[in-house]
């Protein structure tokens, strides 16, 4: 059975990190497939103000142009509101029955996880894909153990992947263009074009 990863986010802008991460779970044969799912108001991010999300998956759509394993979707922009991501998952094995929905997250993620709706039916129902992202905080898996059974805590650890971080977030992204600085080796070609003529991200 084909594995079909959704990989959710803001994508404000899509960087390299994305596409470098991906790519490892491409070659590691842990996905055959990945579906980029732009969140229309990513339930953790309701204040903050993203660039509109036709532009966002427009970006996602020049980043990924040659890449044969990578999709993209309108999926819960086009539902717009608020983004849950179990809804998602589920929309995907109802349209996808013959593939193993699989669901790609970041390790910073686990430590508020358990906020989210459906949480349980998430790890429950779906394979997950954790990937290593930094903690500045210091937690620890066993922090969140309250949270979880002894069967779905050891999934968690199961699903934990080791994959090359790369020192890139959207954030650095946004802030290299305030201060007129090059992302050049931040975000993909096109996307740096589709930046600088579309001067986004400037005051």
């Amino acid at each position: 059975m084909q594995r079909f990863g959704l990989y959710g986010g803001s994508f404000d802008p899509i960087h390299l990190g994305h596409i470098r991460l991906i790519e490892q779970l491409l070659q590691l044969k842990l996905v055959d497939e990945v579906c980029f799912m732009p969140a229309a108001i990513p339930p953790h991010k309701q204040h903050k103000e993203l660039v509109d999300s036709k532009t966002r998956l427009e970006m996602i759509q020049l980043a990924i142009s040659n890449q044969p394993h990578m999709t993209v979707s309108n999926y819960e922009i086009a539902n717009e509101g608020i983004s849950y991501t179990y809804k998602t998952l589920v929309h995907l094995r109802d349209q996808f029955p013959n593939k193993k929905i699989v669901f790609i997250m970041g390790s910073d993620s686990l430590w508020y996880f358990h906020k989210w709706f459906n949480f349980k039916n998430i790890i429950n129902e779906f394979e997950v894909l954790i990937y290593q992202r930094p903690d500045p905080d210091g937690n620890q898996l066993e922090d969140i153990l309250e949270y979880y059974t002894e069967k779905e805590f050891e999934k968690i650890q199961r699903s934990l992947v080791q994959a090359k971080l790369f020192d890139v977030s959207s954030t650095k992204v946004r802030e290299a263009i305030l201060n007129r600085q090059s992302i050049h080796e931040l975000v993909p070609k096109r996307v740096e074009d589709f930046i600088i003529q579309q001067q986004l991200y400037l005051p």
